[in-house]
């Protein structure tokens, strides 16, 4: 299945939206903050474009979900250049 080419922003507020809608930990992790994607060299990133640093506003507890959705975005989403 092709992968779906969008920005960076339009990848970071798909993941925030995936946040928000989430019931992690009693629906605690909705407040989380999204990161934004970077370009990266796809050789060496699983075949992904694209990477994030940061992943801002974490609420304790929710960083491995908030990791968890980012990497099924790195699977549907391209970033453009």
């Amino acid at each position: 299945m092709p992968k779906i080419k969008a920005n960076a922003e339009t990848i970071r507020q798909e993941i925030k939206l995936r946040i928000e809608a989430s019931t992690e930990i009693d629906g605690d992790c909705k407040e989380c903050g999204a990161p934004t994607p970077r370009l990266t060299d796809p050789v060496t990133n699983d075949g992904c474009n694209w990477t994030v640093d940061v992943i801002p506003g974490v609420v304790p507890g929710c960083l491995d979900f908030v990791k968890h959705i980012t990497r099924t975005a790195m699977v549907e989403y391209e970033l453009l250049e």
